[in-house]
């Protein structure tokens, strides 16, 4: 190969940028992401070309319009956005079952037995129906019905009471009506954490279907 062919293929492979998996240069790439993350198209151009930061509007526009019409470009920007969208659907499935979780804990501890103690810290001692003397004990009730009613609330019970507008739903449960509707609430938990591994079973599924059709 002589001198000058060789510089000819130095400058042409100088000239043409290096791709993605996507088929993207690296500029398309951030230009794509921007877009994807709801940044207009002149902002994304100006970010991903700083060339182009010194433009006239009636040339910005255009290049940049051009540029997310491009096939490879748009179809990015359309996969980026599923994961953004699919991402935050995961974020909200998941904090919904973190916070059925802590309330149902708040509500099993202030079901918990708890010993009443006087100032000093000493068990408190009440007389039986037979005479004789035990410790005495309490739960928190007002903290397990404020729980409980939460819990209520978020999964559509208790529907009718609230439109009457009586409030504390579950001031007039005994005990045990109380932990059938923990139970109830560890169901509910149950079917959120089936939810939130579908979601990411079904996210990876596309995920794979979308490599495979890049490729």
């Amino acid at each position: 190969m002589t001198k000058k062919r060789a510089s000819k293929a130095k400058a042409e492979r100088v000239k043409t940028p290096s791709k993605n998996e996507h088929g993207l240069t690296w500029q398309q790439e951030s230009f794509a992401q921007l877009l994807a993350s709801g940044r207009s198209q002149a902002d994304a151009y100006r970010s991903a070309y700083p060339g182009s930061q010194e433009w006239k509007p009636e040339t910005l526009h255009p290049a940049a319009s051009k540029l997310s019409a491009d096939y490879k470009v748009a179809t990015r920007v359309k996969t980026l956005r599923a994961i953004i969208t699919q991402q935050a659907i995961d974020e909200a499935s998941t904090d919904k079952a973190w916070v059925m979780r802590r309330l149902k804990t708040v509500a099993e501890r202030c079901l918990q037995a708890a010993p009443v103690l006087d100032k000093k810290g000493n068990p408190v001692l009440t007389a039986t129906e037979h005479g004789g003397v035990v410790p005495a004990f309490e739960f928190n009730s007002m903290g397990a019905n404020r729980s409980l009613e939460l819990i209520g609330k978020e999964n559509g019970m208790f529907i009718d009471r609230k439109e009457v507008g009586e409030p504390g739903a579950f001031d007039r449960m005994t005990d045990d009506e109380l932990r059938r509707t923990i139970d109830e609430a560890d169901a509910v938990i149950a079917r959120a954490r089936g939810k939130a591994r579908d979601d990411r079973k079904g996210r990876g599924a596309r995920r794979a279907q979308t490599s495979s059709r890049a490729t």
